[in-house]
Parts: structure tokens; sequence; C-alpha cells
């Protein structure tokens, strides 16, 4: 009860600083090359990060060197992996199973990043179910949408997209044998015999769904430009 009244009031104190940002408008499908520029005092950005970077079972916080991004709700598969930090500038999470970052929010937290955007974009495979087990052929073929930029909402948060079950299921076209070789290598002769009669590509027991969701941050910090990405995986097969 204590940490979210302490929630409450540090989002009461960001909105108070909020107004004074500009704010993201784009209706287009592709991304914009509007910006939004972070205004927040240095003291605001403390207060804010300290409640973050607490141990929070529903949602993953990652901090870069320049910067603090807070993905919630969204329940890491590993606990540990609630709050990661990287000197690198791609980051790999894993979301924990029935957990999805799709529609949900994060924020940003920086004391010198300018005239930056966040974009979202995501990635499908392909998955060979059996009933309840199933297998994931991620380092195979994929499907990788285009980017498209996050709204800014009134509260500070970043609004992730989420995306239609038509939009999830987009592939590339492929051979339907090639397929059967690589479940077979990739997933065994179990797998292999579930599939070795089909002949489409969406045919059950093959199912084609979203594996990844690309966070990507665009930024400029002391005139230098930055680019973040977050890489969040998503669980497949359930």
């Amino acid at each position: 009860m204590n940490k979210h009244f302490s929630l409450f009031i540090l989002l009461c104190l960001f909105g108070f600083y909020s107004c004074h940002e500009s704010v993201v408008n784009t209706t287009e499908s592709t991304p914009s090359e509007k910006h939004t520029k972070d205004t927040l005092d240095r003291s605001t950005v403390e207060k804010i990060k300290k409640y973050l970077l607490s141990p929070n079972d529903s949602s993953i916080t990652v901090q870069f060197d320049e910067i603090t991004i807070h993905l919630s709700p969204l329940v890491p598969f590993d606990k540990v992996g609630s709050f990661v930090k990287t000197t690198a500038d791609t980051c790999f999470v894993s979301a924990d199973v029935y957990e999805s970052i799709l529609g949900g929010q994060l924020r940003i937290i920086s004391n010198s990043l300018t005239d930056f955007k966040i974009e979202q974009a995501y990635q499908t495979s392909v998955s060979i179910s059996n009933e309840g087990p199933h297998c994931d052929l991620l380092d195979w073929k994929h499907f990788t949408s285009n980017w498209k930029v996050l709204q800014l909402t009134k509260n500070g948060f970043y609004s992730c997209l989420n995306y239609t079950q038509k939009e999830g299921e987009i592939f590339p076209q492929v051979d339907v044998d090639e397929l059967k070789s690589e479940v077979k290598k990739h997933c065994g002769e179990e797998m292999y015999d579930l599939v070795k009669n089909s002949s489409e590509l969406r045919q059950y027991p093959i199912g084609i769904g979203i594996s990844s969701v690309f966070i990507r941050l665009k930024g400029k910090m002391n005139g230098k430009t930055i680019i973040k990405i977050i890489a969040v995986d998503e669980a497949m097969g359930c």
C-alpha cells in the first residue's frame, strides 16, 4: 500500500512536469520524424528512477549507460531479469508465459536525452504444437514488421502497440518440405511425425505467432545521436 501511494505521488509530480513536454502526435502508419524533448529536472528524474529501480515483480527495467527504460506490466521469465543493467546498445529480455509487452506501457528516464522518439516493431516465427508441448523455430525464417512511432500519453508513459491476429500471422512464403526438414533437424522425430503429412504452412500443428517485440529509442545526447533497442522475447505456443 505504501509503495502504491508513493508511486501515485511520483506520477503526480511527473504529470505536473509533463505538461511542459512536447507530445508526439502521429496517426501515420509509418514512423514519423517528429520528436519529443525531455524537460524533467534532475531531482524529479532521480525520485522516479529510485522507485523504478526498486524490486518489482510485474515490470522490467533496463538501465543503459545514458538512459533507463521501464516496461510495465511485464513479468520477466526469470525473476532476476526484472532489472537489467547493460553497457550494450541492444538488450534482450524474456517475458514470462502468458505475459506480453503488447498493449503495455513504457517510460523513459534520462537527465540529458533530447529530441528523441520511441518506435516499436515485431517479428513472427513458426511454432509446432503437440497440444501442450511445442517447438519454436526461432533460428529459422521470420517476418519483421516496419517500425511505428509510439505516442506519449498525458500521464507521461508511451503506449505500446498491440497487433491483430492477422498481423501476428504474417509470414514469408516458404516451401513446406523445407519447413519439415527444419522441424526434423531442430525439433526431433516426435515433432517431425506431427508435420510430415502437412501440406500447408498454417495447418495445425503448424502455427505462426509473434516471437519478439522490439522497442527502439533514437535521440541525441550532448549533440551525439544514440540508438538503443530492447528486444522482448514473447512466449509462443501458449
